[in-house]
């Protein structure tokens, strides 16, 4: 079976760095944000591909505006060959495999042309998930250098029903080589969250999730699970539900509001309370 042939908007060029090479993609910011769409959605629902269209764009001013302004809070101080990386980081960008869905993503982007999503004089901190588990969560609860995210609301999400649950094992001996130390538990806790190891050691979602990278375990889905050892197989065993951190929009429950006859401004409204839309020069 052939892999899909991918294609990239504007043009590659491999910069030289302190650690190799680094392939960088040098697009326009309308080229990139419909990328970003056909990466991050699974509909090609126009409402939805609005929605998501006016955050990606928030996400690139407020980048373009903290990397002028001295570059302090940037996603990635220091850095001058990119401005936003292809990583979940910031917004998963894969490539191109289908040049009408490209197209389709193109004309959603036009219809929300220079659009950003504001909160009084500032744009939002961009926060989405593919499904928040049926419970939305303030971006500062889960990421805790986040600040002044009252707009965002601890509530329920029409996604629930339809939420995706999963199962992850971790072997306590691998866990023991990644921690520095022999793991005999592991937690969740919320309001604000960390998971806990051993009952003491504290960990954000980020540090938990970046440990795990760095092993050939299985990524940690979302913040929503239950843990429990099983002496079997050695390992805890997580199961949860929801795919991502659960702050902002969920692309799922979006989706959903779109069927009920809402659209994009609807959308964004019920993930980001009482924001507006403002035209920007990009």
């Amino acid at each position: 079976r052939k892999s899909p042939v991918l294609m990239f908007p504007g043009f590659l060029a491999a910069v030289e760095d302190e650690s190799g090479y680094s392939l960088i993609n040098y697009l326009t910011v309308r080229e990139y944000i419909a990328s970003v769409l056909i990466s991050e959605l699974e509909t090609q629902n126009p409402d939805v591909m609005r929605a998501l269209a006016v955050l990606v764009r928030t996400l690139v001013f407020k980048e373009i505006d903290k990397r002028f302004s001295g570059g302090a809070g940037c996603r990635h101080p220091g850095e001058k060959a990119f401005l936003i990386c292809a990583r979940t980081h910031c917004a998963s960008y894969r490539g191109l495999f289908s040049v009408k869905s490209y197209l389709k993503a193109l004309s959603a982007v036009k219809d929300v042309s220079g659009m950003a999503l504001f909160a009084g004089a500032a744009p939002v901190e961009v926060f989405y998930s593919a499904c928040c588990g049926g419970s939305v969560t303030r971006a500062s609860e889960i990421y805790h250098y986040v600040s002044g995210d009252g707009y965002f609301e601890n509530k329920p999400c029409l996604c629930g029903a339809e939420a995706k649950k999963w199962r992850n094992i971790y072997p306590a001996d691998e866990l023991g080589r990644l921690f520095g130390f022999a793991v005999y538990s592991l937690q969740a806790q919320h309001s604000p969250y960390f998971i806990i190891v051993n009952k003491k050691f504290k960990y954000s979602f980020d540090s938990f999730i970046s440990k795990i990278e760095k092993s050939r375990l299985s990524r940690l889905k979302s913040p929503f699970f239950e843990a429990a050892y099983d002496a079997g197989l050695r390992a805890f065993v997580l199961n949860g539900r929801g795919m991502g951190h659960s702050a902002g929009l969920c692309i799922r429950g979006s989706s959903i509001i779109q069927k009920q006859g809402g659209d994009y401004k609807k959308i964004l409204n019920y993930y980001y309370k009482s924001c507006n839309l403002k035209s920007v020069d990009l």
